[in-house]
């Protein structure tokens, strides 16, 4: 079989040749990254963290990540590397009842926001996020599985600061 010069070739030249068109086509088709633009909207993806009890739920976009965790069972925290100037939330019940959050800033950087939950939540709650940061808006949706932290383990690995 391998005497045969035009097989020998051909199997040499095959991978290269998908490799080339793998690589070819992902450059032609897929969506190049832009810079957000000041007064447009832009859907938060739900980490896989959010569906877990996990303690915290991150929403990206790109480059831009936000943050949410409970702090002493009853403050909501939100937390991003970039300045936000607004963050308002809805929590969303088993029941339909929808509690709106609006939250204060901790930090003058804008990068720690915080609210108390008066409401009851659960881990089948929703929230539903709307940040503002450099006059764009960044919006998304979770269920709320994260609030508790628990590990397999009898042991509890946050990080003490």
């Amino acid at each position: 079989m391998f005497k045969n010069k035009h097989i020998v070739i051909a199997l040499i030249v095959a991978p290269i040749l998908a490799l080339l068109a793998y690589f070819g086509v992902d450059n032609l088709v897929s969506e190049k990254p832009h810079k957000a633009i000041e007064g447009q909207s832009y859907p938060l993806v739900a980490k896989s963290n959010c569906r877990y009890t996990s303690g915290k739920c991150t929403f990206q976009n790109g480059n831009f990540e936000v943050n949410i965790f409970i702090e002493n069972d009853k403050t909501l925290i939100v937390t991003s590397p970039y300045t936000l100037s607004d963050v308002e939330a809805s929590i969303l019940d088993n029941q339909g009842n929808t509690s709106k959050l609006y939250f204060v800033k901790d930090s003058n950087q804008g990068t720690k926001w915080s609210q108390r939950i008066i409401s009851n939540i659960s881990s089948d709650s929703i929230i539903r996020l709307v940040t503002i940061a450099s006059k764009s808006i960044y919006y998304g949706e979770s269920e709320m599985a994260f609030i508790d932290y628990e590990t397999s383990f009898e042991e509890d690995f946050k990080r003490q600061d």
